[in-house]
């Protein structure tokens, strides 16, 4: 019930996982887990799921082929940290934030998941609010300097969301910095931080210092109040750098985008993109569909399209018009006239531009 240890022990073969535990003030740490629960085919390496969790610090834990999580952790006031997860069959480490079951109904609060080593699991890192739980979400969540490689799925290495129909936010104040994420194959991307819809926003959101190599970088939506910052994203051959999708007040600065065909790609959105690198992007360095945006960029040798601005039927939000303000310099872009262009096939909406400079180009 509380103050439970479990240290140096080793757990081996087991049908249903490694060992679960259910408590306050649980420690579990430099444990040894492996091939647990491939009798039965099923069973997390370590798990903290059940009803009131709280002060858990998992650390220095190895769990090599769980059949379920390599660890699990639903609880309030959490630490984990240090652990080597290799080779689990569902998610490296990972929340369900399940809570109306037992007396919390907020078991994704105050989560630190730092210094991990993630390699060859199915969804390296999953963090997802379940529609049928009545839980606020991930409040209070950090995610920081962890190492992540290889996976078989087709999610995002580092997931945090929500399905549709919840009760609350996806998540508030979460902190995802200084990790390096190394994937290819079947899953493509390094970070998905997804929201459903405006009304289950995600919001306050920090992505800084990540270093990522995967066909996609990152994927945000609806999502609100966040910063990406600091990050490098490069590939020999990749898709998008950054994708938004129905975000809003949001500034994307001081990252490195490099080798994507799409650098930055935003749709029915209203933020801040500026002082970015942009290297050996393939077609369009920065795309924006219906909204209301600044951009203050210098674009450097991007083949096709610097700048692309469209209001489309599909897309069109903000009373259907499209803004764009800022400052916006081109050097050697473009295999045309014209690396800034335009668009409003649809004429479905008002495109106004309000740049205070547009140098080097001014076709």
């Amino acid at each position: 019930d509380a103050f439970a240890v479990v240290r140096d022990c080793v757990f081996h073969g087991s049908n249903y996982g490694g060992f679960s535990i259910d408590g306050k003030y649980v420690t579990l740490e430099r444990n040894y887990v492996y091939d647990c629960g491939y009798t039965a085919g099923v069973g997390d390496g370590i798990s903290v799921v059940s009803y009131d969790p709280e002060r858990v610090v998992v650390q220095n834990n190895v769990v090599l082929d769980a059949a379920d999580y390599g660890i699990a952790v639903d609880a309030v006031n959490v630490v984990i940290q240090n652990n080597y997860v290799k080779g689990a069959q569902s998610t490296g480490i990972g929340s369900l934030a399940r809570g109306a079951t037992g007396s919390y109904s907020n078991l994704g609060v105050n989560m630190k998941v730092i210094g991990n080593t993630i390699i060859d699991t199915n969804n390296p890192m999953e963090f997802f609010c379940s529609s049928t739980e009545n839980t606020v979400g991930f409040i209070g969540l950090e995610v920081c300097n962890n190492y992540i490689s290889g996976g078989t799925s087709s999610n995002p290495a580092l997931f945090i969301t929500r399905n549709s129909g919840g009760y609350n936010p996806a998540g508030s104040y979460i902190h995802v910095k200084n990790n390096a994420i190394l994937v290819s194959g079947a899953i493509d991307q390094a970070i998905g931080v997804i929201g459903q819809g405006a009304f289950w926003e995600t919001t306050n959101i920090v992505i800084d210092g990540n270093i990522m190599d995967s066909y996609k970088g990152m994927t945000i939506e609806s999502a609100r109040d966040f910063v990406v910052t600091n990050n490098v994203m490069r590939t020999t051959s990749g898709l998008r750098g950054i994708t938004l999708s129905k975000c809003k007040q949001f500034h994307i600065s001081q990252n490195i985008i490099d080798g994507y065909d799409f650098a930055i790609l935003a749709t029915k959105c209203a933020g801040t993109i500026e002082n970015n690198d942009y290297l050996n992007i393939g077609q369009y360095g920065v795309s924006l569909w219906g909204g209301q945006y600044t951009v203050n960029e210098v674009f450097k040798g991007i083949a096709e399209r610097a700048l692309w601005i469209s209001v489309t039927d599909d897309s069109a939000v903000f009373q259907d018009n499209i803004e764009l303000c800022g400052n916006v310099s081109f050097i050697d872009c473009g295999t045309t006239d014209a690396p800034f262009v335009i668009s409003d096939p649809s004429t479905l909406g008002n495109i106004s531009v309000m740049l205070a400079s547009l140098t080097n180009y001014p076709d």
